[in-house]
């Protein structure tokens, strides 16, 4: 038990440093999984017959998300999807661009 307090302590020192690296969320990471939840998001509204509280409980289930936040981040990308409204990109396109998802 000893060793643990020894990490957790030398964790804390470790933070207050000046000049530690900051960690926590990569926007990069942060700003890919809005993309591919917006996708979703488009691909749930335009090629199947779910209504608007069924796809946000959804992508809340599939994301990890409240449905409030999910909300929150499709009213702030509003432009990615109305790039993808105007695009109409077909089935295939996110096949392609999210492999590891089922569409």
């Amino acid at each position: 038990m000893k060793k643990h307090n020894n990490l957790i302590e030398n964790g804390a020192e470790r933070s207050k440093q000046p000049g530690s690296k900051r960690k926590g969320r990569s926007n990069k990471l942060v700003e890919r999984r809005n993309e591919c939840l917006l996708s979703r998001y488009y691909y749930y509204n335009s090629y199947t017959d779910k209504r608007y509280e069924a796809i946000m409980q959804h992508l809340s289930d599939e994301f990890f998300l409240s449905p409030t936040t999910i909300h929150d981040l499709l009213q702030d990308n509003m432009h990615y999807l109305h790039e993808l409204k105007n695009e109409q990109p077909k089935k295939a396109y996110f096949e392609h661009k999210w492999p590891h998802m089922t569409w």
